[in-house]
């Protein structure tokens, strides 16, 4: 069946799982809460170990703890649910799913975009808000480095779903994703210099990460919104996460392809 593409109707579908989420007010404030507590125990351990130093290998205080907050709090905004797929092919519900008149996998990014535009509303901006006043977070580096950090935190997003998509769709072949999705999101809180900004990282490693997409998530952002990478030089970068969603929806798309012809449902 071709599938129609209609604007309103992947908009409705962000638009549901936001009021959703405005339902529990509850979880909104325990989000909020958890959120501060990470990023208050992850600049706590950075001010014990830069031991009162202005700054480790010309990077200052200030500027890691900048990239932390902005790290750590847009991870727990950027919430996708890698089960979602394979929840689906274990209840039976898949074959259901593909008969609608609309694209499975943007149903599946336009329900993610509601969740996470719900936490950067309620969790991450109030985070970041709060941290500016109590720590020593950094404005962005001029008006134009904020432009492009916008730019780069949606293209850096687009590189996370990416990610998230391959896992789920592997769940065709794998009968439970949970490990893959594990070693997936911790070699993105490793990698990704939401933790440990890759300044500090060996050379090896950070040689390595420079090949893999997990930089492009939050340390590419960041850096343009410190100004510690040259505006001039932003499209470098741009085009370096652009290459990595052109591959990724490549891979992504085959294993969706080839996945629907050997749709095996379990239970249900």
């Amino acid at each position: 069946m071709k599938k129609e593409f209609n604007f309103s109707v992947y908009l409705m579908y962000t638009k549901t799982i936001f009021l959703s989420k405005l339902v529990y007010k509850f979880d909104y404030v325990l989000g909020l809460l958890n959120t501060c507590i990470q990023l208050f125990i992850a600049c706590l351990i950075w001010q014990t170990l830069y031991g009162g130093n202005a700054s480790v290998e010309g990077i200052s205080l200030p500027m890691v703890i900048t990239t932390i907050v902005i790290g750590q709090g847009l991870s727990n905004a950027y919430f996708i649910n890698d089960q979602a797929v394979s929840k689906l092919i274990k209840d039976g519900s898949i074959s259901f799913t593909l008969l609608k008149p609309v694209s499975f996998r943007l149903q599946l990014l336009a329900e993610a975009l509601g969740e996470i535009t719900f936490r950067i509303l309620s969790n991450f901006l109030p985070a970041v808000i709060i941290f500016s006043l109590a720590t020593d977070v950094l404005p962005p580096a001029g008006v134009l480095p904020f432009l492009l950090f916008l730019i780069s935190i949606s293209l850096g997003f687009g590189v996370l779903w990416m990610l998230s998509s391959i896992v789920q769709f592997l769940s065709f072949w794998v009968m439970n994703v949970w490990s893959l999705s594990t070693i997936k999101n911790v070699l993105i809180t490793v990698l990704s210099g939401a933790v440990i900004p890759i300044w500090f990282l060996p050379e090896k490693i950070a040689s390595f990460v420079s090949y893999t997409p997990f930089g492009a998530i939050y340390f590419i952002p960041t850096r343009l919104y410190l100004g510690d990478i040259p505006p001039a030089e932003a499209g470098i970068y741009f085009t370096q996460q652009l290459l990595w969603i052109i591959a990724m929806l490549g891979i992504s798309h085959l294993l969706w392809s080839m996945g629907k012809q050997r749709i095996v449902v379990q239970g249900g």
